[in-house]
């Protein structure tokens, strides 16, 4: 028995599904394994095909990393610094703690982020 064009495109569509839900719980198990902490920043908001996300970079052993979450789960504060959670073998997977504000400017600067300078202001001298 041979399967028609649909059908073929049925069976890839189901190979595709489970091979990224796959993926998806073997990443989430390294994450959840994983005690690879470091500081993000968070760059803003996008939009792509129809969904709102927002983009983050993180550093680990110098090397820059950019990674995504669900912007439903962003509250609009101050803070644009966070702990994130990465994989130590594969630091491009990770995870933002976005309960998890860093505020301590030499850890910042620590992680690979350099902060405005402070406006001199003539006054106060």
């Amino acid at each position: 028995m041979t399967l028609s064009g649909k059908g073929k495109g049925i069976v890839l569509v189901v190979i595709i599904t489970v091979l990224l839900i796959g993926y998806d719980q073997c990443r989430k198990k390294t994450l959840n394994s994983s005690d690879s902490y470091g500081i993000a920043k968070i760059l803003g908001k996008r939009e792509g095909k129809g969904s709102k996300y927002g983009v983050y970079i993180y550093y680990v052993d110098k090397k820059k990393f950019e990674g995504r979450f669900d912007i439903h789960y962003f509250s609009k504060n101050s803070f644009k610094f966070y702990k994130v959670k990465y994989a130590e073998k594969n630091p491009s997977w990770s995870e933002i703690l976005l309960d998890e504000p860093v505020t301590n400017t030499i850890e910042i600067r620590k992680a690979g982020f350099s902060l405005p300078k402070k406006k001199r202001n003539q006054f106060q001298e």
